[in-house]
């Protein structure tokens, strides 16, 4: 991006001002990263994890993981956020939603036509489907730490891959990331593992070939006793 544009988005009046307020830590870099990722992340692939539901009072809700499926309030137990919640799946294919503790729900809370749901917000409706690769020097644990970080921010991953060798190891994950501000999160978090010295987003056209992109390091090698 030109620096003046990304000056004048930040209400700056030319890119001079812009460098002294980061060097001052006016604006941090992660914020910058935040607002140029805002610009472009509807732009990218997209995966719809949430439906609209309307109660009969007019209130509007999002319901998640109903898998597109057409959507109803239980009128009995009258289901509200934040209470917990599960979906019946009707004859016609459609869910019903109720509250975990609903009398009209079937005795057995296993059973195939139940599944378990959750509320949304209209600023999640969708996910961003991006592919991170994590290059570091092979080390034990790594691939553990890695997994805990994306645990810990409650992220759906719909594959992950590794390659190790030479005491470099290369990890690719394909995540569904809800915003800006939590993808530079995960970026700056995984930076910080030990023996991690590059991380970053692969392109959309990447994603859709599956194609890694390997990198390598001259920093030296370093493996924590």
């Amino acid at each position: 991006y030109p620096h003046q544009w990304i000056a004048d988005l930040f209400g700056y009046d030319n890119p001079d001002e812009l460098y002294y307020a980061l060097g001052r830590a006016e604006i941090l870099p992660t914020n910058v990263a935040t607002k140029l990722l805002a610009v472009e992340w509807d732009r990218g692939l997209h995966r719809s994890v949430g439906t609209v539901v309307e109660s009969s009072g007019g209130e509007k809700f999002v319901v998640t993981h109903t898998g597109n499926r057409e959507v109803r309030l239980c009128q009995t137990c009258g289901p509200r956020p934040p209470a917990a919640i599960v979906g019946y799946i009707r004859k016609d294919g459609g869910v019903t939603v109720h509250r975990e503790n609903c009398h009209n729900l079937p005795p057995d809370p296993i059973s195939d036509r139940t599944i378990k749901l959750g509320w949304g917000s209209e600023a999640n409706r969708a996910v961003r489907l991006i592919r991170i690769q994590i290059d570091g020097y092979d080390r034990a644990g790594l691939m553990f730490e890695v997994l805990q970080l994306i645990q810990d921010e409650r992220l759906n991953m719909s594959s992950v891959e590794a390659h190790t060798g030479e005491n470099q190891a290369h990890i690719w994950l394909d995540l569904e990331v809800t915003s800006p501000r939590q993808l530079v999160r995960i970026l700056h978090r995984a930076l910080a593992l030990v023996n991690v010295y590059l991380v970053h987003c692969i392109t959309d056209e990447a994603v859709t070939r599956k194609q890694p992109v390997v990198a390598h390091s001259t920093r030296p090698y370093y493996k924590p006793e």
